[in-house]
């Protein structure tokens, strides 16, 4: 878990130092479609080579919790990144 809060942190700092273009966002948008559909095609892969009812509790558990840490995680940096920009904005005369 402290890899995928690494990892998105990471991107967050790098997506803050580079400057924002039309092109740059089509291009980001257009690999994360395509990392969405690995992953979702690798995921049903590994599902059907572990196929066995026990190991669906187990499964949707792990997916529940990445989820719900994931979300947690985006929200929060959400927050205090617009409390920055708030403070930022009452600081500019």
């Amino acid at each position: 878990m402290v890899d995928s809060i690494l990892a998105i942190g990471l991107g967050a700092i790098v997506g803050l130092l580079l400057n924002s273009t039309e092109k740059l966002e089509k291009w980001i948008d257009r690999w994360m479609m395509i990392a969405i559909w690995l992953l979702i095609f690798f995921m049903g892969m590994s599902f059907g080579l572990k196929i066995e009812i026990p190991m669906l509790k187990t499964i949707g558990l792990q997916s529940l919790i990445y989820t719900l840490y994931t979300s947690l995680f985006s929200v929060l940096v959400v927050y205090f990144l617009m409390r920055l920009e708030q403070k930022r904005r009452k600081q500019k005369p």
